[in-house]
């Protein structure tokens, strides 16, 4: 089970990196997405995941970028609950659960544990 990261935040991603592996998987990080394409030759992601955090994301054109190319996986963000724009624009952009920081940090044991790929459409 592969899960993709897009964040720049160090600490919390070996904290999220902890919980993939409890849960049999490996996380992969991303800081662009440009980086993805030779890292993700022979992968098939099952949960994409957003740091809304992450300044340096185009978020629209990233999810939809993932979704194209990856229709299968699941999307999630993850931000600040003061940041309710940005909670706001990821549920319009249509990610398929959109959590605060801290609802995300309480249950990402649990949401790894039962990822299973998204139905498609």
């Amino acid at each position: 089970m592969t899960i993709v990261l897009f964040t720049n935040d160090l600490m919390f991603q070996s904290r999220i990196a902890a919980a993939v592996r409890n849960a049999g998987g490996e996380l992969m990080v991303a800081r662009s997405l440009e980086s993805l394409p030779s890292r993700l030759a022979d992968r098939e992601p099952l949960m994409i995941v957003f740091d809304l955090s992450f300044a340096g994301i185009d978020l629209p054109a990233t999810t939809a970028a993932m979704r194209e190319r990856f229709p299968d996986a699941k999307q999630l963000a993850y931000g600040p609950h003061v940041d309710v724009e940005r909670l706001q624009q990821a549920t319009v952009l249509g990610i398929d659960e959109v959590l605060t920081r801290g609802q995300f940090d309480r249950d990402m044991t649990t949401i790894f544990s039962n990822i299973t790929p998204r139905p498609s459409t």
